[in-house]
């Protein structure tokens, strides 16, 4: 198995009639994740099944706006490796090249203005037109084994495809001027790989020592590191900001709301390195959205707080973390702290509704909202203390702190057509409750 951090190729941008300097195109993050197996009748030759997500963004004149996409992919490649020692008869590099066939999700067009919401409006089709994909790829990478007789990876990676995976076209009106052009991006990585695979030797080592009624290693894991956690949790966040509310807003334009979030997490101990533990962490959280409005009567000058409550927001998410603080000496009571990496999906629903008048109950405003970005990530911070309830099981009970990606964004249009825009950010401070089972402790 491996994991490729990557870095993706730009939009090429093609103008109808004329070229903006301060038009601005970078290179973004991507990531994708292999998962290789042997022909057995050809030992240099294999196939590997992937998926992966591609981004990019660019700027809008004249006000700087940042647009941000995601791309997700999935497919398969066969590949053929060679491989030579290095500094002794354990260790050794590879190289490998082969072909790709990748089947690329559609994009959605994003466009979010800050400033004045009247110098700029946008529409933009993105799109793919090909259902697969032909990528030839080429990687380079050292491989060692531990003395658990697994082995590791680290190494370069880089791939491009001869299709276009977006194709789209794009048209601005602004109060500088207006323009249009069209919108191509090929699928080019470059960018680094880590990963793992376990050897035959070793699965007949273990397979001896499960036979036998004794543990998988013979070292078994640290009572700090959870061999298994399940809990639950709640708190705080998800906030919503509004980014011209004077629009819609009679006054206090600070119209930011906490909203509650909920869910739950199991998180497996992984061993890397035979010395360090890592954690693969599932969970799965709901956070509320509500949005406040101030309304007032322009003859009495009456102030009328509505409350508008969107969907729930849906999240299944699969994390990467670490856990500090090792409790070696097998203490009853311990704290440990455990930072992690979360690749989230958004399963939230495009919704619209009315906000209405509080006095006749006439739409004042009609709310739109979609999902920001279907996949993205976010870092999370955890706090937890944990106090032995038996043998094998501890209480676990902590404090986490995440942020990362925008959940949805959304528009206000009022009955003079003037629009106030709005999002959902993914911070969340909550509180979390639950069991950890440690391993238990082998007597042979």
């Amino acid at each position: 198995v491996s994991l490729i951090g990557a870095s993706s190729s730009p939009l090429n941008l093609k103008f109808d009639d004329q070229i903006l300097n301060d038009f601005a195109v970078n290179r973004n993050f991507g990531f994708q994740l292999n998962v290789p197996f042997k022909i057995q009748k050809f030992p240099h030759w294999y196939y590997e099944f992937s998926y992966g997500a591609d981004s990019y963004s660019f700027n809008l004149p004249p006000n700087g706006i940042l647009q941000s996409f995601s791309i997700t992919y999935f497919g398969a490649s066969i590949g053929y490796e060679y491989k030579w020692k290095v500094s002794n008869d354990i260790d050794l590099m590879r190289i490998s090249g082969g072909v790709s066939f990748l089947h690329f999700q559609g994009a959605r067009s994003k466009i979010g203005v800050s400033g004045s919401s009247n110098n700029i409006s946008t529409s933009a089709v993105l799109g793919n037109r090909f259902p697969l994909v032909f990528s030839p790829f080429i990687k380079l990478d050292y491989n060692w084994q531990a003395k658990s007789l697994k082995s590791y990876r680290i190494g370069i990676y880089t791939a491009t495809s001869f299709q276009n995976i977006l194709t789209g076209e794009f048209a601005i009106i602004g109060d500088l001027g207006s323009f249009s052009g069209s919108i191509h991006k090929k699928h080019e990585y470059i960018g680094i790989q880590f990963g793992f695979n376990i050897s035959t030797e070793r699965r007949k080592k273990i397979s001896e020592r499960i036979r036998k009624g004794l543990l998988k290693d013979p070292k078994p894991i640290d009572t700090t590191i959870s061999k298994l956690t399940y809990g639950v949790n709640f708190g705080t966040g998800s906030k919503i900001f509004i980014s011209n509310p004077n629009v819609f807003a009679a006054e206090k334009p600070e119209q930011v709301n906490l909203n509650l979030t909920y869910g739950f997490d199991i998180s497996r101990s992984i061993p890397i390195l035979d010395k360090h533990h890592a954690f693969l962490a599932l969970s799965y959280s709901a956070n509320d959205s509500e949005l406040r409005a101030v309304y007032r009567n322009q003859n009495t000058d009456e102030i009328f707080i509505i409350d508008s409550k969107l969907s729930t927001i849906h999240i299944v998410s699969s994390g990467l973390g670490y856990n500090f603080l090792k409790n070696k000496l097998d203490k009853d009571n311990f704290i440990q702290i455990s930072p992690q990496v979360i690749l989230n999906v958004n399963l939230i629903q495009d919704q619209s509704l009315d906000i209405l008048n509080p006095e006749n109950n006439q739409a004042l405003w009609v709310l739109s909202a979609q999902d920001e970005g279907r996949v993205f990530f976010s870092s999370k911070l955890s706090i937890n203390h944990f106090r032995k309830m038996d043998d094998n099981r501890y209480l676990r009970l902590g404090v986490s702190f995440e942020r990362g990606g925008d959940l949805l964004v959304g528009k206000l249009i009022d009955n003079n057509e003037r629009t106030s825009e709005f999002y959902q950010n993914n911070f969340a401070i909550r509180l979390h409750a639950g069991i950890l089972l440690k391993s238990k402790r082998s007597k042979i």
